[in-house]
């Protein structure tokens, strides 16, 4: 699987890197995402600056700091998606990380819980990939069934 296979590419995929990789991330997705978080972190950063007589400086404090934290992930959001090469799957998601070996992948499909990815490991492990939102189910197989293609032959 590589940017040169026209009938592979979503317009929801991001430009192949100059490595070769395939690069898995639903931008308008993610796009929405951090803005309502970046939007949420500035009103809690914008209502810790108001003098307001009901809350104390601790609590200024803590809104404030509130709403860098919500800033920050807006940012992490903007990174998350699934990066396809020859060694595995790295799976980047808001709070964790994931680097996926082929081998230690058993299958990949639409997540039960979310309108995401989720690959199932060997040891029974599953692993949400959240950077890529289809709505649709069948959008969600056509990219499961991509990935399923996209592992080496030794790695199965």
């Amino acid at each position: 699987m590589n940017g040169n296979d026209h009938g592979a590419v979503s317009p929801l995929m991001a430009p192949p890197p100059p490595d070769g990789a395939t690069v898995l991330r639903s931008l308008p997705w993610l796009l929405l995402a951090s803005g309502l978080r970046a939007f949420g972190g500035t009103m809690l950063i914008l209502w810790a600056t108001v003098p307001n007589p009901g809350v104390g400086t601790v609590g200024r404090v803590v809104i404030g700091v509130t709403g860098v934290a919500v800033l920050a992930l807006a940012g992490r959001t903007l990174t998350e998606g699934v990066r396809v090469d020859a060694r595995g799957v790295f799976v980047r998601n808001i709070f964790r990380s994931w680097r996926l070996r082929w081998d230690e992948i058993e299958d990949v499909g639409p997540d039960k819980h979310w309108f995401n990815l989720s690959f199932a490991l060997r040891d029974g492990r599953r692993v949400p990939a959240r950077g890529y939102g289809a709505v649709s189910r069948p959008e969600r197989e056509r990219l499961a069934s991509l990935l399923r293609a996209a592992r080496p032959v030794a790695a199965t």
